[in-house]
Protein backbone atom coordinates (compact mmCIF):
# COMPACT_ATOMS: atom_id res chain seq x y z
CA UNK A 1 0.00 0.00 0.00
CA UNK A 2 2.95 2.35 0.42
CA UNK A 3 6.78 2.70 0.20
CA UNK A 4 9.03 3.92 2.97
CA UNK A 5 9.29 7.27 1.97
CA UNK A 6 5.85 7.98 -0.01
CA UNK A 7 2.69 7.51 1.33
CA UNK A 8 0.34 5.25 -0.25
CA UNK A 9 -2.08 6.39 -2.84
CA UNK A 10 -5.87 6.56 -1.05
CA UNK A 11 -8.28 4.34 -1.41
CA UNK A 12 -12.24 6.20 -1.33
CA UNK A 13 -14.71 4.09 -0.20
CA UNK A 14 -17.82 5.21 -1.87
CA UNK A 15 -21.29 6.56 0.30
CA UNK A 16 -22.65 2.69 1.03
CA UNK A 17 -19.77 0.92 0.78
CA UNK A 18 -18.61 -1.43 3.33
CA UNK A 19 -14.76 -2.71 3.68
CA UNK A 20 -14.43 -5.25 6.05
CA UNK A 21 -10.36 -5.31 7.29
CA UNK A 22 -9.64 -9.00 6.93
CA UNK A 23 -5.94 -8.64 8.47
CA UNK A 24 -3.49 -5.97 8.55
CA UNK A 25 0.39 -5.74 9.33
CA UNK A 26 3.11 -3.21 8.03
CA UNK A 27 6.95 -3.21 7.30
CA UNK A 28 9.37 -4.18 10.11
CA UNK A 29 13.03 -2.03 11.00
CA UNK A 30 15.74 -2.14 13.32
CA UNK A 31 16.23 0.20 15.83
CA UNK A 32 18.53 0.93 19.60
CA UNK A 33 16.05 0.15 22.48
CA UNK A 34 18.06 1.96 24.46
CA UNK A 35 16.93 5.62 25.33
CA UNK A 36 20.22 6.76 26.51
CA UNK A 37 22.01 5.29 23.78
CA UNK A 38 24.46 3.91 26.32
CA UNK A 39 24.96 0.86 24.59
CA UNK A 40 23.82 -1.36 21.12
CA UNK A 41 20.46 -3.12 22.38
CA UNK A 42 18.88 -3.81 18.67
CA UNK A 43 15.46 -4.70 18.37
CA UNK A 44 12.57 -4.76 15.23
CA UNK A 45 9.82 -1.90 14.91
CA UNK A 46 6.71 -2.63 12.76
CA UNK A 47 6.92 1.16 10.86
CA UNK A 48 3.77 1.73 8.85
CA UNK A 49 0.29 3.30 10.11
CA UNK A 50 -3.07 2.85 8.24
CA UNK A 51 -5.18 6.06 8.50
CA UNK A 52 -8.85 5.78 8.18
CA UNK A 53 -10.28 9.27 7.32
CA UNK A 54 -14.02 10.17 8.08
CA UNK A 55 -14.22 14.01 6.63
CA UNK A 56 -12.02 15.45 9.41
CA UNK A 57 -11.82 12.85 12.01
CA UNK A 58 -8.84 10.38 11.48
CA UNK A 59 -8.13 7.29 12.93
CA UNK A 60 -4.34 6.28 12.68
CA UNK A 61 -3.62 2.55 13.84
CA UNK A 62 0.30 3.55 15.21
CA UNK A 63 2.94 1.22 14.53
CA UNK A 64 3.38 -1.51 17.01
CA UNK A 65 6.86 -2.90 18.42
CA UNK A 66 8.67 -6.25 18.58
CA UNK A 67 12.16 -6.81 20.34
CA UNK A 68 14.89 -8.80 21.10
CA UNK A 69 16.75 -9.10 24.48
CA UNK A 70 19.22 -11.53 24.81
CA UNK A 71 17.64 -14.60 23.53
CA UNK A 72 14.44 -14.17 24.54
CA UNK A 73 11.87 -12.49 22.01
CA UNK A 74 9.18 -10.98 23.00
CA UNK A 75 5.55 -9.50 21.31
CA UNK A 76 4.42 -5.73 22.89
CA UNK A 77 0.72 -5.79 23.83
CA UNK A 78 0.71 -3.29 21.63
CA UNK A 79 1.42 -5.69 18.64
CA UNK A 80 -0.77 -7.77 19.61
CA UNK A 81 -3.72 -5.42 20.21
CA UNK A 82 -3.44 -3.08 16.36
CA UNK A 83 -2.40 -6.10 14.46
CA UNK A 84 -4.13 -9.05 15.75
CA UNK A 85 -7.29 -7.65 18.03
CA UNK A 86 -8.58 -4.19 17.03
CA UNK A 87 -7.96 -3.91 13.28
CA UNK A 88 -8.48 -7.19 12.31
CA UNK A 89 -12.23 -7.41 11.12
CA UNK A 90 -12.77 -3.73 11.74
CA UNK A 91 -15.61 -2.86 9.45
CA UNK A 92 -15.37 0.68 8.20
CA UNK A 93 -18.68 2.48 6.19
CA UNK A 94 -18.49 4.56 3.29
CA UNK A 95 -17.91 7.61 2.81
CA UNK A 96 -14.08 6.97 4.11
CA UNK A 97 -10.54 6.97 2.48
CA UNK A 98 -7.57 4.88 3.86
CA UNK A 99 -4.16 5.43 3.62
CA UNK A 100 -0.81 4.37 4.67
CA UNK A 101 1.92 6.21 5.62
CA UNK A 102 5.43 5.83 7.20
CA UNK A 103 6.45 2.43 6.17
CA UNK A 104 5.49 -0.92 3.83
CA UNK A 105 1.77 -2.26 4.64
CA UNK A 106 -0.25 -5.31 3.47
CA UNK A 107 -3.55 -5.28 4.20
CA UNK A 108 -6.38 -8.13 3.63
CA UNK A 109 -9.92 -6.48 2.61
CA UNK A 110 -13.33 -7.20 1.10
CA UNK A 111 -14.98 -4.77 -0.48
CA UNK A 112 -18.78 -4.87 -0.65
CA UNK A 113 -20.47 -1.75 -2.61
CA UNK A 114 -23.64 0.02 -2.27
CA UNK A 115 -24.89 -1.66 -5.16
CA UNK A 116 -24.40 -4.92 -4.12
CA UNK A 117 -25.72 -4.28 -0.78
CA UNK A 118 -29.18 -3.52 -2.34
CA UNK A 119 -29.01 -6.49 -4.88
CA UNK A 120 -28.31 -8.39 -1.96
CA UNK A 121 -31.56 -6.72 -0.29
CA UNK A 122 -33.47 -7.51 -3.03
CA UNK A 123 -32.55 -11.12 -3.27
CA UNK A 124 -33.95 -11.90 0.49
CA UNK A 125 -36.83 -10.05 -0.68
CA UNK A 126 -37.70 -12.46 -3.23
CA UNK A 127 -38.55 -15.07 -0.96
CA UNK A 128 -40.07 -13.37 1.49
CA UNK A 129 -44.29 -14.22 1.71
CA UNK A 130 -45.82 -10.96 0.79
CA UNK A 131 -49.64 -9.66 0.45
CA UNK A 132 -49.41 -6.84 -2.10
CA UNK A 133 -51.41 -3.33 -1.28
CA UNK A 134 -54.90 -3.23 -2.83
CA UNK A 135 -55.31 -7.65 -2.64
CA UNK A 136 -58.17 -8.40 -4.40
CA UNK A 137 -59.12 -11.13 -1.76
CA UNK A 138 -58.47 -11.64 1.58
CA UNK A 139 -55.20 -13.54 2.18
CA UNK A 140 -53.99 -16.27 4.21
CA UNK A 141 -50.55 -16.36 6.06
CA UNK A 142 -49.72 -20.02 6.35
CA UNK A 143 -46.84 -21.85 8.48
CA UNK A 144 -45.99 -24.95 7.36
CA UNK A 145 -43.03 -27.83 8.33
CA UNK A 146 -41.28 -30.21 6.47
CA UNK A 147 -38.78 -32.68 7.65
CA UNK A 148 -37.37 -33.41 3.87
CA UNK A 149 -38.26 -30.04 2.41
CA UNK A 150 -40.57 -32.03 -0.26
CA UNK A 151 -43.76 -32.54 1.61
CA UNK A 152 -45.27 -29.86 3.44
CA UNK A 153 -47.87 -29.70 6.34
CA UNK A 154 -49.68 -26.63 8.22
CA UNK A 155 -48.43 -25.82 11.56
CA UNK A 156 -49.44 -23.84 14.17
CA UNK A 157 -47.45 -21.06 15.60
CA UNK A 158 -45.93 -21.93 18.80
CA UNK A 159 -43.27 -23.97 20.83
CA UNK A 160 -42.26 -27.00 19.51
CA UNK A 161 -40.56 -30.44 21.36
CA UNK A 162 -37.51 -31.31 20.62
CA UNK A 163 -37.80 -34.06 17.94
CA UNK A 164 -35.25 -36.79 16.63
CA UNK A 165 -35.97 -35.25 13.10
CA UNK A 166 -34.97 -31.93 11.60
CA UNK A 167 -37.49 -29.68 10.91
CA UNK A 168 -37.96 -27.00 7.90
CA UNK A 169 -40.07 -23.82 8.52
CA UNK A 170 -41.71 -22.18 5.88
CA UNK A 171 -44.47 -19.20 5.39
CA UNK A 172 -46.49 -18.65 2.46
CA UNK A 173 -49.64 -16.81 1.36
CA UNK A 174 -52.94 -18.35 -0.26
CA UNK A 175 -55.70 -16.19 -1.51
CA UNK A 176 -58.96 -16.94 -0.03
CA UNK A 177 -61.69 -18.37 -2.50
CA UNK A 178 -64.83 -15.94 -3.43
CA UNK A 179 -68.22 -17.33 -3.30
CA UNK A 180 -70.15 -16.89 -6.88
CA UNK A 181 -73.64 -16.87 -6.36
CA UNK A 182 -74.65 -16.68 -9.62
CA UNK A 183 -73.65 -17.67 -13.73
CA UNK A 184 -76.50 -16.05 -16.38
CA UNK A 185 -76.59 -18.42 -18.95
CA UNK A 186 -75.80 -15.46 -21.33
CA UNK A 187 -73.20 -13.93 -23.73
CA UNK A 188 -71.32 -12.92 -22.08
CA UNK A 189 -71.45 -14.53 -18.70
CA UNK A 190 -72.37 -12.77 -16.03
CA UNK A 191 -71.50 -13.43 -12.44
CA UNK A 192 -72.73 -13.04 -9.44
CA UNK A 193 -70.52 -12.07 -6.26
CA UNK A 194 -71.37 -9.97 -3.60
CA UNK A 195 -68.57 -6.94 -2.89
CA UNK A 196 -66.65 -9.03 -5.26
CA UNK A 197 -63.79 -5.59 -5.24
CA UNK A 198 -63.22 -6.47 -8.75
CA UNK A 199 -62.33 -3.78 -11.76
CA UNK A 200 -62.39 -3.98 -15.22
CA UNK A 201 -59.59 -5.85 -16.57
CA UNK A 202 -58.71 -8.12 -13.91
CA UNK A 203 -57.71 -11.75 -14.23
CA UNK A 204 -59.44 -14.03 -12.51
CA UNK A 205 -59.83 -18.00 -12.25
CA UNK A 206 -63.13 -19.37 -12.03
CA UNK A 207 -63.71 -23.26 -10.36
CA UNK A 208 -66.56 -25.73 -9.27
CA UNK A 209 -69.42 -23.96 -11.20
CA UNK A 210 -72.31 -26.03 -11.31
CA UNK A 211 -74.49 -26.43 -14.50
CA UNK A 212 -73.49 -22.97 -16.25
CA UNK A 213 -69.84 -24.89 -16.68
CA UNK A 214 -68.62 -22.88 -19.10
CA UNK A 215 -67.94 -20.24 -16.69
CA UNK A 216 -65.18 -22.48 -15.68
CA UNK A 217 -62.32 -21.25 -16.16
CA UNK A 218 -59.51 -18.60 -16.68
CA UNK A 219 -61.04 -15.14 -17.54
CA UNK A 220 -60.68 -11.11 -17.97
CA UNK A 221 -63.51 -9.40 -16.43
CA UNK A 222 -65.50 -6.15 -17.25
CA UNK A 223 -67.19 -4.96 -14.10
CA UNK A 224 -71.04 -4.65 -14.28
CA UNK A 225 -71.45 -3.56 -10.54
CA UNK A 226 -70.35 -3.99 -7.01
CA UNK A 227 -71.85 -7.08 -6.54
CA UNK A 228 -71.39 -8.75 -10.32
CA UNK A 229 -68.60 -8.82 -13.37
CA UNK A 230 -69.01 -10.31 -16.78
CA UNK A 231 -66.60 -13.42 -18.01
CA UNK A 232 -65.13 -11.56 -21.61
CA UNK A 233 -65.61 -13.71 -24.68
CA UNK A 234 -67.73 -16.34 -22.62
CA UNK A 235 -70.89 -18.14 -23.71
CA UNK A 236 -73.08 -19.85 -21.19
CA UNK A 237 -73.75 -23.43 -21.83
CA UNK A 238 -76.75 -24.04 -19.39
CA UNK A 239 -78.41 -22.81 -16.30
CA UNK A 240 -77.00 -22.00 -13.27
CA UNK A 241 -77.71 -24.62 -10.62
CA UNK A 242 -75.30 -24.14 -7.21
CA UNK A 243 -71.41 -23.17 -6.15
CA UNK A 244 -68.45 -21.52 -7.36
CA UNK A 245 -65.88 -19.57 -6.27
CA UNK A 246 -63.20 -17.36 -8.03
CA UNK A 247 -59.35 -16.38 -7.37
CA UNK A 248 -57.25 -13.79 -8.96
CA UNK A 249 -55.25 -15.16 -11.72
CA UNK A 250 -51.49 -15.50 -11.40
Amino acid sequence: MSTDSDPSETITIQVGDIVEIIAFTSSIEPYDTRSDLSGIQLGKRFKGNLSISFGENVITYPSSFHYNSGSTSYFSLDYINHVFGSIKNHIIVGPATLQCTGGNCLASLKITTASELAGASQSIAKYASVIPENAKTNVSVILEQSTDLVNWTAASPGEFIPSTSKRFFRVRTSNVPVAITGASNAAPIVITSTGHGLSTGDAISVSGVAGNTAANGVFTITKVDDNSFSLNGTTGNAAYTSGGTWLPSP
